[in-house]
Parts: structure tokens; C-alpha cells; sequence
């Protein structure tokens, strides 16, 4: 049992880390430049070559992609571009305030339900339940 479960952890992790290589890969397959998309086309290249080291651009890319994975580990998921907040405050205000429970049996429980029908079945033979 603890092989199985060591397999299926194994497993998830690469899957985890396939993922988040071809989200990384998604940069370089993109067409254009991730700096020149943030500052817009009249950018000098000053400018964009500042934007580039900010955003860490100039280092090569195993780097990056170990930033990256650095980064993710901590929850750090990024800046947004257009409004300058933080990528993981824009989720959490889109996510609910906290989960509510489900229920299979909506508002009265399935067991209670079926307790309760059973208590108020007639009888066989009978008018009813007796009080």
C-alpha cells in the first residue's frame, strides 16, 4: 500500500512539473517580447532593456525556469501587468469566501430523511402513525 502511494506521488509530481515546464515554455513560444508587451511599441530599447532585467529576462533560461519553480513553491505567482497587483490577490477576490458544506440530501440530511419517512409511514393495515 505505501509502494502504491509512493508511485501515485511519484506520478503527480511529474505531471506537476511537466505542467509548469510547458506553462514556462508558453513564454518562448509566445510571439513577441514580454517587455515590449508591458511598455507598449513606442518603448525605446533602453527602456525595454530595463523592463527585460526587471523581469528577469536577461538571465538564461534553465534560470529562469528555476526562478520560476522558486517562486511557485512560495505561492509568489506574480505582478499583474495591467493594474500592478499581485496575481494571487486577484484570485483570491474571484474565489468564494470560504466553501460551504454540500449536502447529498440538500437541506435534511439523506439519512434523516429516510429515518424521518420511515417514523411517519403508515402502517400496514393501520390510519397512521399512532401519537
Amino acid at each position: 500500500m505505501i509502494a502504491y502511494f509512493a508511485r501515485r506521488l511519484l506520478h503527480s509530481a511529474l505531471v506537476l512539473f511537466a505542467t509548469c515546464a510547458a506553462v514556462f515554455a508558453l513564454i518562448y513560444v509566445a510571439p513577441g517580447d514580454p517587455a515590449g508587451a508591458v511598455l507598449g511599441p513606442r518603448a525605446s530599447p533602453a527602456a525595454r532593456a530595463a523592463m527585460r532585467a526587471e523581469m528577469g529576462l536577461d538571465k538564461p533560461p534553465p534560470v529562469q525556469f528555476a526562478i520560476f519553480l522558486g517562486r511557485l513553491a512560495h505561492g509568489d505567482l506574480g505582478v499583474d501587468v495591467l493594474n500592478q497587483t499581485p496575481v494571487r490577490d486577484l484570485i483570491a477576490e474571484a474565489l468564494p469566501p470560504h466553501p460551504r458544506p454540500r449536502r447529498p440530501g440538500g437541506r435534511m440530511g439523506g439519512g434523516r430523511r429516510h429515518a424521518a419517512r420511515m417514523l411517519l409511514r403508515p402502517e400496514p393495515g393501520g390510519a397512521g402513525p399512532t401519537a
